[in-house]
């Protein structure tokens, strides 16, 4: 945009300058009037003097000859420039200037024919001579004419005016350049700082990704060792429910100390048990934190077991009942329950639970299962639900969809459970449903179906209000809930 101001700007300079110097040329060489020759007319041949004729005198140009060759180099005289300070001759002056010719007889005497009538006779020029009279008498100069191409004079104002406008657009022009280049540098910074953003983005992205993964792979383990764990307390469940069993109308122990040594280890087992399920239902702690629990029980090395501690039906061989002491066995077995259940309290933070009834392999004979699998699929068909469960009163799923059933069924019979207890602290009589939110807007809720023979449960995990909503009205709609 500088070179073409700058060849503009040249240009202009250019073409005044040319004006000026040809105008001034104009002044300075004024041309000078250039003398024509009158046109000189061809002198007529004499006629030879015939016999009795006499010579008669030359006749003078016509006056009309005369005026047409003035007209004619006045005509081809080039006309000079106009001069303010010449002034024109008087008319007076004009008028008494007069053209006198002497008669022809007086300049040129006729010679006498001496060759006779075979001499050509000799003829005066009048025209050449015309013409140098008139060249000798001052001539009137022609009236001055108009020029034909005018030249206007050169305006040094309007020039450095113009110069001055084409500086200034060129400074503007500059100002603005320099603008752009402030403004493309401010966007050129801004657009690296979004690609700084991005990059930055896409390494939190990464990282936020590997510890979700981390975490669900963590999150895997637990519930495989919660499912573990679970079964392992239905085992010691079963196993108790045959030392009962056995224990009607047997004889006494060999050993009291054997039995009391062997019912510590089982009471330390249990305890062990207790504390690991509780941990499994914990979510896993974040890196860097406190640990989830901070108990400090301890439990028995595998090795301090004895090998002879079980029996070939699952009991240990020490405590297979005698026909004596079987009311001190019976003592004993109570007072490690009562002791389990007051450890559970203890972990849940409440009083003793009531006593519920003993865990059952298979669901009750008077339970309709059909109609609690038929709610189980319309609870599965709902967008946002990420599982769903039927369990009993122990945690033992009857029912379920999903790879979180078991987890459901489990956490729910412990939620059950410390809900058990609100009549021993509020004015609540039974609970019958207990709803769970996360900060991530995820809902656990726990809904007690029937009470009757056997306590069931329908727990189900749902992502978003609107599914927990839809999961509510299938159950009410389907089910009636039964007070037992």
């Amino acid at each position: 945009m500088d070179a073409v101001l700058g060849a503009w700007v040249v240009s202009i300079l250019g073409a005044a300058a040319f004006a000026g110097a040809g105008y001034v040329l104009g002044l300075s060489k004024a041309p000078a009037p250039v003398p024509v020759a009158a046109p000189v007319e061809s002198t007529p041949k004499k006629k030879k003097k015939k016999a009795g004729e006499t010579p008669s005198a030359p006749s003078l140009p016509a006056a009309p000859a005369a005026a047409e060759a003035a007209e004619a180099a006045e005509a081809v005289t080039p006309v000079a420039p106009k001069v303010e300070d010449e002034v024109p001759p008087a008319p007076e002056s004009q008028s008494a200037i007069k053209t006198v010719f002497p008669p022809p007889a007086e300049t040129e005497p006729e010679l006498p024919d001496d060759d006779g009538e075979d001499r050509p006779t000799l003829m005066p020029d009048v025209a050449t001579h015309e013409a140098m009279v008139q060249s000798s008498v001052a001539t009137i100069p022609p009236s001055p004419r108009a020029p034909s191409l005018q030249i206007d004079g050169f305006d040094h104002d309007a020039t450095r005016a113009m110069i001055r406008d084409a500086l200034a657009q060129v400074e503007h022009a500059a100002e603005q350049t320099r603008a752009l280049e402030a403004v493309k540098v401010e966007l050129e910074r801004q657009a690296e700082a979004a690609r700084n953003d991005l990059r930055n983005e896409v390494v939190l992205r990464a990282a936020a990704e590997a510890r979700a993964e981390e975490l669900s792979d963590r999150l895997v383990r637990a519930s495989e060792e919660a499912s573990s764990l679970r079964h392992r307390v239905n085992m010691l469940d079963r196993q108790a429910k045959l030392l009962r069993e056995s224990l009607k109308g047997k004889g006494p122990i060999d050993d009291p100390r054997r039995r009391d040594e062997e019912a510590e280890e089982m009471r330390l087992k249990l305890r062990d048990v207790v504390q690991k399920l509780e941990r499994a239902s914990m979510p896993p702690p974040s890196q860097g934190g406190p640990p989830a629990s901070n108990r400090t029980g301890t439990t028995l090395p595998p090795d301090s077991i004895p090998r002879a501690a079980l029996a070939t039906a699952g009991l240990p061989r020490s405590l297979v009942p005698m026909n004596d002491d079987t009311a001190i066995l019976r003592e004993e077995i109570a007072r490690l329950a009562q002791e389990n259940r007051a450890l559970r309290a203890q972990t849940l933070g409440s009083f003793p639970p009531k006593k519920a009834g003993s865990a059952r392999e298979d669901a009750p004979a008077e339970v309709d299962l059909d109609v609690y699998k038929l709610v189980i699929d319309r609870l599965t068909s709902i967008a946002g639900l990420k599982g769903v469960c039927l369990a009993d009163e122990v945690g033992a799923v009857l029912l379920g969809n999903g790879e979180l059933a078991e987890n459901l069924a489990a956490f729910g019979a412990y939620i059950r459970d410390a809900g058990a207890r609100t009549d021993r602290l509020l004015p609540l009589d039974g609970v019958e449903e207990v709803d769970i939110r996360d900060r991530n807007g995820m809902f656990l809720s726990t809904r007690v179906v029937l009470h009757d023979p056997s306590e069931l449960a329908v727990v189900f995990l749902a992502s978003a209000d609107a599914s927990l909503v839809a999961a509510k009205k299938v159950i009410d709609d389907t089910l009636w809930l039964k007070k037992g």
